[in-house]
């Protein structure tokens, strides 16, 4: 939770954690099911022959180009909020030593 300068109140690193953790497994199960589609168009394209066989290969191409972009986007925000909880588990020890050098 945010103030209104934009500082923060309360944040709870274990559910940054148990999120990046999500967001892997569903990243995961995309891949396994891009992989899925991938083999089973390979197989019906090694049976297929024709002018609209070429036509769904190069739509499928087109697809599977994006769904490679996509994935590259889900790692993104992954690794941005792996980031931001380091960051934040970093700047939270260092605050710490400082009141601890404080206090002494």
């Amino acid at each position: 939770m945010a103030d209104s300068q934009g500082g923060v109140k309360h944040l709870y690193t274990k559910d940054m954690k148990e999120t990046s953790l999500e967001l892997q497994r569903n990243i995961d199960d995309f891949q396994d099911a891009v992989e899925k589609v991938s083999k089973a168009t390979t197989k019906l394209l090694s049976t297929w022959a024709g002018k609209s066989r070429d036509r769904f290969e190069t739509q499928y191409n087109l697809l599977f180009g994006q769904l490679k972009d996509f994935e590259g986007a889900l790692y993104d925000i992954y690794d941005a909020l792996v980031d931001s909880e380091t960051a934040y588990i970093d700047a939270d020890e260092a605050l710490k030593k400082e009141f601890n050098i404080a206090n002494k």
